[in-house]
């Protein structure tokens, strides 16, 4: 809001950053150790450039999103699908003693990474069969298939051409409306996805934004979902 960057600008004590330049948090933590506490930490520099990468979804390309072929995306498929938080903050002493690839073939991490991998491909496959592009759009509707969660990529790693996509999904807690946006498609992006979600009570970013509805609110969901593919094809036209 507008109250917090005046009090961000008011504020004196040197302690408090901000940098919208940055993509990750990670990295800007990074930064601010290095130049403004003479803290550098070069051992954690693999881990701080993965962090950085991932979080700012800055693969070198959709393969690298999607195929996993990088200790650290198995890795992130595995913090992201993690049973319990318990999981992912037991992997920070390893990931701060060891390299990426070492931290994976734990047997318990393997033993998680495998399971959904497995997952992973059958996401792939399921969408394929599900999602249709149209006008710069992927729409799919997995509200049936009793799958949520997937990588959020892989409908442009399907469809390379597609600028936007609006997915539903539904778990016994929840449908979910994503919305997002191609990054390697160079085609102008400008819909602002948050702006989009907030009217129908959801939130996000302006390249990715979700809305979250009740498990028995099908029908509207597929209504909003339709609203905003529509909205963002005439916005391609």
């Amino acid at each position: 809001s507008e109250e917090d960057a005046e009090h961000f600008r008011r504020d004196t004590s040197g302690k408090k950053f901000y940098d919208p330049q940055f993509r990750s948090c990670t990295k800007f933590i990074q930064h601010i150790a290095a130049t403004q506490f003479k803290f550098r930490c070069p051992e954690l520099d693999d881990l701080v450039h993965w962090a950085d990468l991932i979080d700012g979804a800055q693969y070198p390309d959709i393969k690298a999103a999607v195929e996993m072929r990088d200790p650290a995306t198995r890795l992130t498929l595995v913090m992201e699908g993690a049973p319990s938080k318990d999981f992912v903050v037991g992997l920070i002493p390893a990931l701060v003693s060891m390299p990426l690839h070492q931290v994976l073939e734990q047997p318990h991490v393997r033993q998680s990474f495998d399971k959904l991998f497995e997952n992973h491909v059958k996401a792939i496959d399921l969408i394929r069969a599900h999602a249709k592009l149209e006008d710069g759009v992927v729409f799919l509707d997995l509200a049936d298939q009793q799958f949520e969660g997937f990588n959020k990529f892989i409908p442009y790693y399907l469809f390379p051409s597609a600028v936007y996509s609006v997915a539903i999904s539904r778990s016994a807690e929840r449908i979910k409306i994503a919305v997002g946006s191609n990054p390697w498609n160079p085609t102008p992006k400008t819909a602002n996805l948050a702006t989009i979600c907030e009217r129908f009570g959801g939130g996000g970013h302006a390249k990715v934004a979700a809305i979250s509805l009740s498990p028995s609110d099908l029908a509207r969901a597929r209504d909003i979902a339709r609203q905003i593919v529509n909205e963002l094809r005439a916005i391609l036209e």
